[in-house]
Order: structure tokens, then C-alpha cells, then sequence
């Protein structure tokens, strides 16, 4: 993984998930959908945050409180442009 991306998925309403509070239940898991249309990230490859991204974001859900959320971690079943 590029240098900067988080280890593992963390729900960001609730903030539990495998690397989050320990209090997690079921944790966040991909659905297998991607979004529709193509995302490219601001951060352009250079320097320590690591490579930039250009595709659609997987759909992933927090099992715990039931947030649903596109996210571009390589964990979330994302699709590379």
C-alpha cells in the first residue's frame, strides 16, 4: 500500500471497524458495488502521501451502526480507471 493509506477500513461516523475503537461488534465490510461515476483524488503521486487515484470508489458498509460510504482504500472493492 502507498505510503499514507490507512491499514484497515474505519467507519467514519462511528469510527469502529478492525483498527478502530475496540468495542467493534461486526466491523465495516465492502458490499461489492462501486460508484458510477470516476473519482480522482487532489493528491497528484509526489512526495511521502503516496500514488494518486483515478476510478470508482467501492461501496462500503459499517455493520455496527449501519453507515453506508464510497471509499478509495484499497480494501473496499475499488476499480481502477
Amino acid at each position: 500500500m502507498p505510503n499514507g493509506t490507512p491499514i484497515k477500513l474505519k467507519c467514519p461516523k462511528c469510527h469502529l471497524g478492525e483498527w478502530g475503537r475496540p468495542e467493534a461488534v461486526k466491523g465495516v465490510h465492502p458490499t461489492g458495488e462501486v460508484e458510477q461515476r470516476i473519482t480522482k483524488s487532489k493528491h497528484c503521486g509526489h512526495g511521502g502521501g503516496g500514488a494518486g487515484f483515478r476510478g470508482h470508489r467501492g461501496q462500503v458498509k459499517c455493520e455496527d451502526c449501519g453507515h453506508i460510504w464510497y471509499s478509495t482504500h484499497p480494501q473496499s472493492g475499488r476499480v481502477r480507471a
